[in-house]
């Protein structure tokens, strides 16, 4: 079974079969005239190494659509992170990190040290402080759903712009709150994606990739819009005329249903994937059903069985037997 082609390929994919079983086959069977198995997500099963390659090439064709959005984002972060890091006397915060390594434990410890700076405020119920909760909470599912996507910037695209907006809070108390109340939705809409994240783990049917694609565009639109709130807004004070806060709240809660329409997608799509695995388990014990009752029919009818049956001796029968089953059902 060496082929150093396809090694190469095994050793370099970015995630290996889910079980034990799947690996065996991988590593030790072989079919005659059949090429040597890959094992696929996107068909559940077992292709060819040029198959196998193709899936490849077109999920990475696919998350390629959406580069220049992740660009954008980081473009947009880099200059609101240099504006928040100097105030107004020119002395600069200690706590710039490189976006492009942002991962979910810098979140995390942005989140506890913005909780301790708000221990002693006032307003402890405010939208900050609702958004640093429910991070908080519903860690685990935001960080299952980071695990999910490819390796690279896609993961840190999203971990620095929350690293960001929930850094501001501890720096600027007059944020506009429908920022905060916005990006709250989304630690929610993934604590109820859950049973898709299970799913997508298990299987990357190319539906549920294609799904998932529009769930993590439609964040990053979310995420860009605030950035260039943030951006676009005073040194000190985030808050423009009436008219205009009232159209950028509009538009950040369009992108929050935006992201709710996705996330159900996602999760209509996992049933969808688990009704065909399902199906898939029906057909296959069909067909063993089947090749069962061919057997039983041809038992039932072979004069050795029913000579065992009336007590007659069929000692002369006993090699010719196997042959002839195998035939039988195999036809």
């Amino acid at each position: 079974m060496q082929d150093p082609q396809r090694e190469l390929f095994l050793s370099a994919r970015d995630r290996h079969p889910p079980n034990e079983a799947a690996r065996y086959i991988e590593n030790n069977i072989a079919l005659p005239g059949q090429p040597l198995p890959v094992f696929s997500e996107h068909a559940n099963g077992f292709v060819s190494l040029d198959e196998a390659r193709q899936e490849q090439e077109e999920s990475v064709s696919k998350w390629k659509e959406i580069q220049y959005e992740i660009e954008a984002l980081f473009s947009v972060m880099e200059q609101v992170q240099k504006k928040l890091d100097q105030n107004k006397t020119g002395q600069k915060y200690s706590t710039k990190v490189d976006l492009r390594q942002c991962n979910w434990k810098v979140v995390m410890g942005e989140v506890e040290k913005t909780a301790q700076l708000w221990k002693g405020r006032p307003n402890k119920q405010s939208k900050i402080m609702v958004l640093v909760d429910k991070v908080g909470r519903h860690s685990e599912a935001l960080e299952k759903w980071l695990g999910l996507l490819p390796a690279g910037d896609y993961g840190s695209s999203i971990c620095g712009a929350f690293k960001i907006i929930i850094g501001a809070a501890g720096r600027y108390i007059k944020v506009e709150e429908s920022v905060y109340e916005a990006i709250s939705e989304i630690p929610i809409i993934m604590e109820h994606a859950k049973r898709y994240v299970d799913m997508y783990r298990q299987m990357r049917d190319q539906f549920l990739e294609q799904r998932t694609i529009e769930l993590f565009r439609a964040i990053l639109t979310l995420l860009h819009q605030i950035m260039q709130f943030f951006l676009d807004g005073k040194p000190n004070k985030f808050i423009g005329s009436l008219i205009q806060q009232g159209a950028y709240k509009e538009q950040l809660f369009q992108s929050v249903e935006a992201i709710k329409a996705c996330a159900q997608a996602v999760n209509d799509e996992a049933s969808q994937c688990q009704a065909r695995m399902v199906m898939k388990v029906y057909e296959k014990t069909e067909q063993t059903q089947i090749v069962f009752h061919r057997l039983m029919e041809f038992l039932l009818t072979n004069p050795r069985f029913q000579a065992a049956d009336s007590g007659i001796s069929t000692h002369e029968q006993r090699f010719t037997t196997g042959s002839a089953v195998n035939e039988y059902v195999l036809n």
